[in-house]
């Protein structure tokens, strides 16, 4: 199931990439991001950093994509990542575990249908 199948994205299909004014990601996360309003859902993005030429690089990088819209952000490390392949270790896995848990926990003592972090 999608969220092009329950009407929430819209797909759109080019033959040729074109680089557009507005990022399609951006597009499809204010079309999600105004479903959930609409909805009285609660919304957050969750960034997950990348590791880049042994920098992390997270939301700050892509602002024409997540500039406005609610997201969160975990402390890591490089320390979280294997240097290898880029993903998270098991200590990364466990601090984004953690992470998550927080976001929920503060969302369910808000209870105001916003998440703080």
């Amino acid at each position: 199931t999608s969220l092009v199948q329950f009407g929430i994205a819209n797909a759109r299909f080019r033959q040729q990439r074109e680089a557009p004014e507005i990022p399609e990601t951006r597009n499809e996360l204010l079309q999600i991001s105004a479903y959930c309003k609409e909805r009285g859902i609660p919304f957050i993005i969750s960034i997950i950093p990348n590791l880049h030429v042994g920098k992390l690089v997270g939301a700050e990088s892509r602002p024409e994509v997540f500039a406005g819209l609610p997201y969160a952000q975990p402390s890591l490390t490089i320390d979280d990542y294997s240097a290898s392949d880029g993903h998270f270790n098991d200590q990364g896995h466990l601090v984004y575990a953690d992470y998550l848990e927080q976001l929920i926990v503060n969302r369910t003592q808000t209870g105001d249908g916003h998440f703080n972090d």
